[in-house]
Order: structure tokens, then sequence, then C-alpha cells
């Protein structure tokens, strides 16, 4: 087993979808094709900016549903999603190489608004199982981003303080949620959200491709001085 070394850094802490699972617009197609289904008209592309938090305040702002409907339609999204969209889902590009090398520095785990099994699932089907520890989602503490618990649920099981994490995530209510938690580098991807909505949600650093973060966060948890997100450069695939 490959020892792990403590930088800077305890643990890196991830959302799941549209951060290392390339699964935004499949899971936008399932909700437009359940939507379709129940006589309501949308599309994937409108459906996108609504995604952050639970599904059925998604399917509440985008199609103006009560909460009864949209538990109602959410529960028909899960088979049409979990069955027929979730199993092809692929790797972002550079995920399966930014994994590798970060769970042989330190521990990671997953912090996600999908259901735990879900979760689970899907890292299982992208080979990724072995690397990620605590997996936590929607119902693991039955409260989501952007409320901080799911993410001190992890930092408790890998009993850090917040402090010593970095999160990543792709929407406002991840860095919103890492920031209340009190997790010190936050990093936003830009797969579905602006750099300028990820900082004013409280991205420490924000990177545009997989490729660039893990050059960042190894720069981090070697304890660079030019990698402190607060002082990286504002051009580039990386910046403050």
């Amino acid at each position: 087993m490959t020892e792990q070394r403590r930088g800077p850094l305890d643990a890196v802490l991830f959302d799941l979808d549209g951060t290392l699972a390339d699964s935004m617009h499949s899971i936008a197609e399932a909700l437009a094709e359940t939507l379709a289904e129940q006589g309501y008209r949308t599309s994937p592309e409108e459906l996108m900016p609504h995604f952050g938090p639970d599904m059925q305040l998604v399917f509440r702002r985008a199609v103006g549903v009560d909460e009864a409907e949209a538990e109602r339609l959410y529960a028909l999204y899960l088979p049409t999603y979990y069955e027929r969209y979730m199993p092809d889902t692929p790797p972002l590009p550079g995920a399966d190489e930014l994994i590798d090398d970060l769970a042989a520095r330190l521990p990671l785990g997953i912090v996600t608004s999908k259901l735990e099994a879900g979760a689970r699932s899907l890292i299982a089907n992208l080979g990724w199982s072995a690397h990620f520890s605590p997996i936590v989602g929607r119902d693991t503490t039955g409260i989501v981003k952007p409320r901080p618990e799911p993410l001190l649920h992890a930092l408790a099981e890998l009993d850090i303080e917040g402090e010593r994490a970095a999160y990543v995530g792709d929407t406002e209510e991840d860095m919103q949620a890492a920031l209340a938690a009190g997790i010190a580098v936050r990093i936003g991807i830009t797969e579905i959200r602006s750099e300028q909505q990820l900082r004013e949600a409280g991205a420490t650093a924000i990177c545009h491709d997989l490729f660039t973060l893990r050059a960042l966060l190894v720069a981090v948890i070697e304890g660079l001085p030019e990698a402190v997100p607060s002082t990286a450069p504002a051009t580039g695939s990386a910046s403050a």
C-alpha cells in the first residue's frame, strides 16, 4: 500500500455529478423525459440552470409545480435516471488521473446530493470505490447542500477540521456549504456555472478542467506557497 503523505491538507472532498462524473446532461435528459411523459414541456438546456439544490426544488423551480407534485415527479424520475441513464455515465476528462494521484497522497471523500446508494453505484461503475471513504449522499444525513451538515458529517468521519480540508464542486450550493462548514480550500469547477457565480458563493479558487485542478491540489498538498488559492493568478485555467 502506498503511504499517504500529509501536507497542508488532510483530505479532499468532492461533489460527484458535474465535478468528477460527466453526468449533468444525462440527468437533464432524464428529467426532461420524465416531465414530458407527465405533460410538462421543457428541455435539458432549460433545466440545467436550476441544478444545485435537491431535485424536488429543481422540479418546482423549472416547471412551477407545488411540493406534492414535485415529490411525485421525483419518484417517477428516479428509476428513469438510475436504471437507464446512470449506468452509461463516463468520467469527466482527467478524473481518473486526478483520483489515482490524490488517493495515493491523502484520504478522499464524496459529498453529493445524490442518494447515497446511487452515488455508490455510480462510483462503482466508474471503478473508484476503493478510493473514496466517506461517501455522503442526500439521505445520509437527511439534509442537503447548501446546509453544511453533509460536509460536517464527512469531516467527522475523517476526524479532521475543515481548515485542513478542501472541497471541490460545481454549483453555488457546493461553495456555500463548504464555506458554512469552515472548509478552507473551496474550489469551483465551471461545468455548469460561471466563475463569477462560484466566486460569489464562496469559492477560493476556480478551475475550468480537472487537469488544472490536479496540478492545483497537488501543489496545495505539497505546501507550495504559490498554490495558496487566495493568491492564485486571475488568468488561465485556475484562478483565485
